[in-house]
């Protein structure tokens, strides 16, 4: 618990943390040549959020591999959108295996987006 007694549950969108890592640092890469940017960066934002939050609960939110169902709905969503860049696919199983080493619960749920599970995390614990 915090000085006040309070419960926090932190609730992260996984994707928008890797982008804004994968963005926000240089270029960065093993002895071997394999890119670790975003994966240093996602680090370094978690700890950073852990230590300033403080909370009592987290989880990352994160979207589903097959699509969400709003594309169904809308079409042309998120048609703008272009492919992540080359050297962050490889990150992004780096980054997993580094949150299951770091033990941190994930959510992930086929067909809804990362946005859709943290609205439903708001709702359900909100009163708590």
């Amino acid at each position: 618990m915090n000085k006040n007694n309070e419960k926090i549950l932190l609730i992260v969108d996984l994707s928008s943390f890797i982008f804004r890592a994968y963005y926000a640092i240089r270029p960065l890469t093993t002895p071997t040549g394999i890119p670790v940017n975003a994966v240093y960066g996602v680090f370094n934002m978690m700890l950073k959020l852990m230590e300033t939050v403080k909370p009592t609960h987290m989880v990352l939110a994160l979207d589903s591999k097959e699509g969400g169902f709003r594309k169904e709905i809308y079409p042309a969503y998120k048609e703008n959108r272009s492919a992540p860049p080359d050297d962050l696919i490889p990150q992004f199983e780096l980054i997993y295996e580094l949150l299951n080493l770091l033990h941190l619960p994930q959510i992930q749920r086929p067909r809804y987006e990362a946005d859709d599970i943290i609205g439903s995390l708001v709702s359900q614990f909100a009163h708590e």
